[in-house]
C-alpha cells in the first residue's frame, strides 16, 4: 500500500510540473497592453522603431503639433533673448476654441526663450502664436515653414494647418511621423533642454511654467526616472496624446501614443507611457544577432572562377529585439558579375520584425575575392558575337570583292600611265 502511495505522489508531482511549464513560457512574452489606438516606440540608439501599433495610420496630433512649432521657431530665431510684445490678434479665438494657454495678456512683453518654454510646458497656444507671428509675420506663413520642414524630413503623412494643434480635418500626422519629428528635435540642444525641463521661470520673474509630468506620475505611481521629458496633447477628435523621452537601462527611447480615450481625468496617456516603459524593460533585450566576418549566406556569382561566394558583415549587428521573437531575414541582391572584391558591398541583409513595418538594412561583402572567368565571359558576351559577325562579314566582302578590286586598281594604273605618256609627247 505504501509503494502505491509513493508512486501516486511521484506521478502527481510529475504531472503538475508538466502542466506548469507552458504557463511559465506564456508569461515570459507579452504584448503591449495600452488604451492608445496608435503607438510608436523608437530606439534612439538603433535609430529605428522597435514596436508599432497602427503607427502609419492617420491621427490628429493635437498639441503634439507644438513640438514642430518649437523646433521650427528655434531654427529661425537668431536671438532667443529678444523681447517682443504680444498683440491683441494673438489671443483671438483661443478662449472660444478652449485652447490651453501659458497665461499671457495683451501687450505683455516676453523674451522669445520664455515663449518657447510657454509653448511646451503649459502647452500655451498664446505663446505659440506669438512666436509664429514674430518669425514669419503671421501664423499662416509660419505653418508653411512647418510643412516645408515636414517635407524636408520626408514625412509623407503629416500636414499642419496651425501652430497649436487645434482640430482641423486637414491637420494630421501619424505616430511614426511624430517620432521622427521628435528624434530630429531632440538633436537640438535648446529644444532638448526645453523638452526635459520640469519647470521654468521667465527672465522677468513674472511667469512660472510647470510641466505636469511629475505630479501626474506621482498620482499614477509612475517612475519619474524613466520618463525624462514629455509633451501632452488633447482634443476631442484626437483624444489624449503623449510624446515622451524614456530612459531605460541607460538607453533612450521615444514613445508616441495617440487617442488614449478623451477623458483627461483618467490620465490614460501617462498610464500608457508607464506601461510602455515596463514593456520595453521586461520584453526586450539587446543582443548580437551577427558577428563581423561571420558567414551569413552564399550568393551566386556570374562569370566568376567560382559559382558562388559567402557574404559577411564588416561590423557586428547588435540590436534590441523582442524576447523569444524570431526575426525575419532576407538577402537582397542584383545579378553579381565578377570580378568581386572584399571592399565594396555586393548585397544587403534585411532584418525585420512582425511588429514594425520598416526593415533594417545592412551591407554585405564578399568573404573573398572572385576573379573573372574570361572564357565564360567572352562566350556569353553579346559584344563578342557582334565582333565575330562583323569580322566574318568584312572578311567575306574582302574575298568576294578582291578580283574586282584588283581589276579596278589595274585600270586606274593604266589610265595614269597613258596620261603620263601623253604629257611626255607634248
Amino acid at each position: 500500500m505504501k509503494k502505491i502511495n509513493v508512486l501516486f505522489c511521484i506521478f502527481l508531482i510529475f504531472s503538475i510540473t508538466l502542466m506548469s511549464k507552458p504557463q511559465t513560457t506564456m508569461a515570459k512574452v507579452q504584448d503591449l497592453q495600452v488604451e492608445s489606438r496608435y503607438v510608436t516606440i523608437y530606439s534612439l540608439k538603433d535609430k529605428s522603431a522597435i514596436y508599432e501599433l497602427k503607427a502609419h495610420e492617420q491621427m490628429y496630433p493635437a498639441s503634439l503639433t507644438k513640438i514642430m512649432t518649437t523646433l521650427v521657431a528655434i531654427e529661425h530665431i537668431d536671438d532667443l533673448h529678444k523681447e517682443i510684445v504680444l498683440g491683441k490678434d494673438i489671443f483671438e479665438g483661443l478662449a472660444e476654441e478652449g485652447a490651453s494657454v501659458a497665461g499671457y495678456d495683451i501687450d505683455d512683453k516676453a523674451e522669445l526663450l520664455d515663449l518657447l518654454y510657454g509653448t511646451m510646458l503649459p502647452s500655451g497656444a498664446d505663446a505659440a502664436r506669438a512666436i509664429a507671428k514674430h518669425v514669419a509675420g503671421s501664423e499662416e506663413a509660419f505653418v508653411k515653414l512647418m510643412n516645408d520642414r515636414a517635407e524636408q524630413m520626408k514625412l509623407e503623412h503629416t500636414h499642419f494647418m496651425n501652430t497649436t494643434g487645434l482640430h482641423h480635418d486637414d491637420h494630421y500626422s501619424t505616430t511614426a511621423d511624430m517620432a521622427k519629428i521628435l528624434e530630429i528635435a531632440l538633436e537640438n540642444k535648446t529644444f532638448y533642454e526645453i523638452f526635459t525641463a520640469d519647470d521654468f521661470t521667465s527672465a522677468d520673474g513674472k511667469m512660472h511654467f510647470v510641466n505636469t509630468k511629475n505630479s501626474i506620475l506621482d498620482i499614477i505611481h509612475g517612475d519619474k526616472k524613466t520618463i525624462m521629458g514629455s509633451k501632452t496633447g488633447f482634443t476631442l477628435e484626437g483624444g489624449l496624446c503623449l510624446a515622451s523621452l524614456l530612459k531605460i537601462d541607460g538607453e533612450d527611447y521615444i514613445s508616441i501614443s495617440g487617442y488614449a480615450g478623451n477623458d483627461f481625468s483618467t490620465m490614460q496617456h501617462y498610464k500608457d507611457a508607464v506601461a510602455i516603459g515596463e514593456f520595453i524593460q521586461t520584453q526586450y533585450e539587446r543582443k548580437t544577432v551577427y558577428h563581423a566576418n561571420e558567414a551569413i549566406h552564399a550568393v551566386p556569382i556570374t562569370y566568376g572562377n567560382s559559382d558562388e561566394v559567402e557574404v559577411v558583415l564588416h561590423e557586428d549587428i547588435t540590436m534590441l529585439v523582442r524576447k523569444d521573437e524570431k526575426l525575419e531575414e532576407s538577402i537582397l541582391q542584383n545579378t553579381i558579375i565578377a570580378p568581386v572584391n572584399t571592399r565594396e558591398p555586393i548585397a544587403q541583409l534585411q532584418i525585420g520584425s512582425k511588429n514594425v513595418a520598416e526593415k533594417r538594412m545592412y551591407p554585405l561583402y564578399a568573404a573573398e575575392t572572385v576573379s573573372r572567368n574570361w572564357i565564360e565571359y567572352l562566350f556569353n558576351s553579346r559584344w563578342f558575337y557582334i565582333f565575330v559577325i562583323l569580322f566574318s562579314i568584312l572578311t567575306l566582302i574582302f574575298f568576294i570583292g578582291k578580283p574586282r578590286i584588283v581589276r579596278t586598281c589595274r585600270r586606274i594604273k593604266r589610265r595614269r600611265l597613258r596620261s603620263k605618256q601623253r604629257r611626255v609627247r607634248r
